[in-house]
């Protein structure tokens, strides 16, 4: 089973030509630990790839136990670049609110375009809200994403909230469990990259020891408005072999079809070459691929992704059950179904 603990995650594996990703990851390692240092530069990227003229785009679902610092790299991610390329939502709104704050202006501060929506406390936006409040947010969100805008109707009014964004959503590990089936069924976390993490004690006591470190980073605008990101559509072809590959191995490990993780993994290709200020895919944006990896893996679900992986290579549902070292006449039916829901989502495709 790939894990956090088995990756090795060092910026001396990055070449010259990611030197601010080899800075960000300095920077979480110094004040937090590695698995966060990973963290951080994902959600850079998301920011990152808001700019983008076209999607892809990188949304991000952080899942962890509470007290994790979920909360707090979002305020490290907002000192590293200016406010006009994320909007801080909180963690209790609606969409209707965010209509009324944003969707009437087309340019300028209060414009959601081209901009990152950070929601702090996803577990709170939830729990806070009667189930038709939550469903129209979640489905507001999940347009907003898809299409770039979200279209409201009534019998009293009718409105149109635009913008093309990414998001960034922070849940503990009990919330996301509790409302896991609703956040599916509606597509809405098929849009995002959900990536899953759990400190230990060495890595919060390195915090501890080191929290007094100030944030030495920050992005220079000129520099992000010269950015363009079409130039990278045109290099993604080269790869398509390389880019499939991966986007294979990410289908098994986040439990989402291939045609989504392809997205996905776009996304995080061109947001890491972005953010290092290149208009060209370079080895380093594999590796960065490389340290995404061990966070995929569904930390509530056990074993799914080396279930997906062994029934893709042919492996019956008793051969799978032995492999795993378990007993077939009381785990088969958890094998059954994740099969058949693998297979429901295009992750298991007739070959």
């Amino acid at each position: 089973m790939e894990t956090q603990n088995n990756l090795i995650i060092d910026e001396k594996n990055l070449s010259d030509k990611s030197k601010n990703s080899k800075s960000i990851l300095r920077y979480f390692e110094k004040k937090y630990c590695k698995s966060l240092s990973v963290i951080g530069l994902l959600k850079c990227c998301s920011v990152m790839s808001a700019l983008f003229k076209d999607k892809p785009r990188l949304s991000l679902c952080m899942i962890a136990p509470t007290r994790q610092f979920k909360s707090r790299t979002n305020e490290e991610i907002k000192n590293i670049f200016s406010p006009k390329y994320f909007i801080d939502l909180g963690s209790d709104f609606t969409i209707h609110s965010l209509y009324q704050q944003y969707g009437k202006a087309k340019t300028g501060k209060m414009s959601i375009n081209k901009r990152c929506l950070m929601i702090n406390d996803g577990t709170l936006l939830l729990s806070s809200k009667a189930k038709k409040t939550k469903d129209r947010l979640i489905n507001g969100l999940a347009e907003l994403l898809s299409e770039g805008q979200y279209l409201y109707s009534d019998n009293l009014s009718a409105w149109t909230l635009k913008g093309e964004v990414s998001i960034i959503i922070n849940m503990t590990l009990e919330s996301y469990c509790r409302n896991k089936n609703d956040l599916l069924n509606n597509t809405f976390l098929e849009r995002f990259l959900t990536v899953y993490y759990e400190l230990g004690e060495k890595d919060i006591e390195n915090f501890l020891i080191n929290k007094r470190a100030r944030c030495m980073i920050h992005y220079d605008d000129k520099k992000l408005a010269k950015l363009k990101d079409y130039e990278l559509n045109e290099d993604l072809g080269k790869y398509g072999e390389k880019i499939t590959k991966y986007s294979k191995k990410f289908s098994f490990l986040s439990y989402r079809s291939i045609l989504g993780t392809h997205d996905i993994v776009e996304a995080l290709l061109k947001s890491h070459a972005c953010l290092n200020e290149r208009h060209f895919l370079h080895d380093d944006d594999f590796k960065f691929l490389d340290m995404i990896v061990p966070y995929l893996i569904d930390l509530t679900a056990t074993n799914q992704h080396i279930i997906v992986r062994m029934a893709n290579n042919g492996l019956s549902q008793k051969e799978i059950c032995e492999n795993l070292g378990k007993d077939s006449t009381t785990y088969q039916s958890y094998v059954s179904k994740v099969i058949k829901t693998a297979k429901l989502r295009g992750i298991l495709l007739h070959k």
